[in-house]
C-alpha cells in the first residue's frame, strides 16, 4: 500500500539513515537470520567505488564472509517517469560454493542467489517503486568497458529470464516483476509441497522483517 511504502521512505531515506549511509560509511539492517550459529544478515550499505554500478548496495553476509550484493540505483522509468530500481550488477562471492549449498538446503532449496534478489524486490516494494529494472550481459559490459579484466562467470540474462523478467527496447535492461511468481500447491509433486510450506513461511518471515524494520 502506498501508506506502507511512505513509512518505509521515511525509515530508509530519513536524515539519520543517510548519515549512517553517506557519511558514516555505516550499514543499515534490513534483516536478519542465524545459520550455523553465525549471522545471516541484509544489510544496505554504500562504498564509493561502486558509482559505476549504482549507488547502494544489497548486501548479503554470513558473519565475516560478503555472499552476494546486488548494486542498485533509483531513477524515473524511461516509459512512464514513475519511480524505478534499477540494478547495476549482482555479484557473488568466488569462493563460497559450500556455504551457499548449506543454505540453500537451510532455504528449502531456494538458491542464495534468489534469496538476495528477493531481498532487492522487497525494498523496490517498500519504497513504492513501479518498475524493477536489472541489467542485462550486454549494459554490464557497456557500463565497465574500462575493467576488462571482469568476466561474468555466470549469465545474468539468464539468470533474469528465469526469475520471470522481459528484455527492453534498450538491451542494456531487463524489466522484472516486483512480485515474485510463486507455484500453488496444486501445480507442485506431492513430494514437494511439504518444502514448499515451509519455504513460503521464510519468505514471509524475510518480507515482515525486511520491509517493517525501524530504522
Amino acid at each position: 500500500s502506498s501508506a506502507a511504502s511512505d513509512v518505509y521512505k521515511r525509515q530508509i531515506f530519513n536524515d539519520e539513515a543517510i548519515a549512517k549511509l553517506y557519511v558514516n560509511g555505516e550499514r543499515i539492517r534490513l534483516w536478519e537470520d542465524t545459520y550455523e550459529e553465525q549471522p545471516l544478515v541484509m544489510e544496505l550499505w554504500f562504498h564509493g567505488g561502486q558509482r559505476k554500478e549504482g549507488c547502494l548496495s544489497l548486501v548479503l553476509s554470513l558473519g565475516a564472509d560478503e555472499l552476494y550484493q546486488i548494486m542498485f540505483w533509483l531513477a524515473p522509468s524511461p516509459e512512464d517517469n514513475e519511480m524505478s530500481l534499477w540494478i547495476g550488477a549482482l555479484q557473488g562471492t568466488p569462493n563460497g560454493s559450500e556455504i551457499i549449498k548449506g543454505l540453500t538446503k537451510a532455504f528449502f532449496g531456494y538458491r542464495t542467489k534468489n534469496l538476495i534478489f528477493y531481498g532487492i524486490r522487497n525494498v523496490a516494494a517498500g519504497l513504492g517503486c513501479k518498475h524493477l529494472y536489472a541489467v542485462s550481459n550486454a549494459g554490464y559490459y557497456a557500463m565497465n568497458h574500462v575493467r576488462i579484466d571482469r568476466k561474468l562467470k555466470t549469465s545474468l540474462d539468464d539468470f533474469w529470464q528465469e526469475c520471470e523478467g522481459q528484455a527492453c527496447k534498450d538491451q542494456r535492461f531487463f524489466e522484472m516483476p516486483i512480485e515474485e511468481y510463486r507455484k500453488s500447491m496444486e501445480e507442485l509433486k506431492p513430494s514437494k509441497r511439504a518444502q514448499h510450506r515451509r519455504r513460503s513461511v521464510s519468505y514471509t518471515h524475510l518480507r515482515a522483517h525486511e520491509t517493517g524494520r525501524n530504522l
